[in-house]
């Protein structure tokens, strides 16, 4: 049991790691998010990451590309969280 980096409250955590890609044509920025989460924390950052990928990673070339394993790469890092904490709780 230790804080959540986002929440500061005392729960079981685990480490996780999101990636989000903003596509701008000619250029592009990156995101990220890693620390120890708790399960309310994690399902929230996992949905706007994951939201703001499918909207706003696409807008080009390199992008096309990078989106989709960013969403492979938070979805493995998601589950494997979850997995830690199946028996914690909320």
């Amino acid at each position: 049991m230790r804080p959540c980096q986002i929440c500061k409250q005392v729960r079981s955590v685990a480490p996780v790691s999101f990636h989000r890609n903003v596509g701008m044509i000619v250029a592009r920025r990156t995101y990220t998010l890693r620390g120890e989460l708790c399960k309310s924390c994690m399902n929230r950052a996992y949905g706007e990451f994951t939201w703001r990928n499918f909207l706003q990673g696409w807008w080009g070339m390199i992008s096309l590309l990078i989106t989709p394993i960013y969403f492979l790469m938070n979805t493995y890092s998601f589950a494997a969280a979850r997995y830690r904490l199946r028996d914690a709780l909320e």
